[in-house]
């Protein structure tokens, strides 16, 4: 980033327009390159996140199911074995 600061604060000639001109192209394609590279990982991170807060409702679906289980056994017995008449 010093560079880019340095580049910004030189004093324009018609001797180093043309070097300034390359220079700056250069920090225009490094930032959108890092511009894409932020947006592929927001990406990543917000598939992550909508995974693990999948997980997290399925894992609480279960707690809550084996809590039931647990707290009323003729629920338990129903998965276990078939209730004949």
């Amino acid at each position: 980033m010093n560079a880019l600061h340095t580049l910004l604060a030189t004093e324009i000639t018609p001797e180093n327009q043309a070097e300034l001109n390359t220079e700056v192209e250069k920090h225009k394609v490094e930032i959108t390159r890092l511009r894409e590279e932020i947006a592929q990982e927001a990406t990543n991170l917000a598939d992550t996140r909508n995974r693990l807060t999948l997980e997290a409702s399925r894992i609480q679906a279960e707690a809550a199911h084996l809590n039931t289980q647990k707290t009323n056994p003729a629920i338990a017995l129903q998965g276990r074995h078939a209730i004949r008449l």
